[in-house]
């Protein structure tokens, strides 16, 4: 069964605090709302998003293509003990294929990614309308941490987002001019039924502001209008 796990002091340690803590919050929203809790994690990594937040869902499914993340990812998961968890060996696009993956330099290895088009080895990505219907998922909560990659994830999603409306906590990064236009690319993407909100890096409360082309911030969330016009957060 899934277990609910107290926030306490550890999500303080832990790397993007408070995108953790956002989204534990919107799957407890979900819960209280009547809503079945159900997180697809795109672009698992080492797991810290996806063990942090399943104890609050009834399904979660993560997708890791580079194997040295996966593998540890799983040993997280087979450590926390949660039966009701998957991970596949595959990112997310617009069409199901093999795509060259550059893999992370450095020391940060959650820098691996599809988007430039070239890399080191080749990697399956698939289509997420296609996972989702044969695992039977229909997620509230939907995390992106692609590298660049968003928009074909999410091209790769139109029939759940039409039909689920899920709540969808993305990043933005690289320079001011490619933040902006990430976050307009993904605002137009989306359509009129999302608004976009940016987090603030907190080790508190996850604090919520109207997303402004270029700032940078923690992550952004583009939150479904159906719920209502602001989510859950402490700001």
């Amino acid at each position: 069964q899934p277990r609910s796990r107290g926030l306490g002091d550890v999500y303080k340690r832990q790397h993007e605090a408070a995108t953790i803590r956002l989204m534990r919050r919107l799957l407890a929203d979900d819960r209280r709302a009547g809503r079945a809790p159900v997180l697809l994690d795109v672009g698992t990594n080492t797991g810290v998003h996806l063990v942090a937040c399943a104890g609050l869902c009834d399904a979660a499914l993560g997708c890791e293509p580079w194997a040295p993340m996966r593998y540890r990812a799983e040993a997280s998961l087979a450590a926390s003990g949660f039966s009701h968890v998957r991970l596949l060996p595959c990112g997310l696009g617009e069409a199901s294929a093999e795509l060259p993956f550059a893999v992370p330099q450095g020391t940060n290895l959650g820098t691996g990614s599809f988007a430039t088009g070239q890399g080191e080895l080749m990697a399956q990505v698939r289509r997420g309308d296609e996972i989702c219907t044969e695992e039977g998922l229909r997620p509230t909560l939907i995390k992106i941490d692609t590298e660049g990659f968003e928009l074909p994830v999410l091209r790769g999603l139109s029939q759940v987002l039409e039909k689920a409306q899920p709540a969808i906590v993305f990043e933005v990064g690289g320079s001011r001019v490619e933040r902006a236009e990430a976050a307009q690319a993904v605002s137009a993407l989306l359509g009129g039924g999302y608004r976009l909100f940016g987090l603030r890096r907190s080790l508190e409360q996850p604090w919520l502001f109207p997303l402004k082309p270029g700032a940078r911030y923690e992550n952004a969330l583009a939150w479904p209008l159906l719920r209502g016009a602001q989510p859950p957060s402490g700001g």
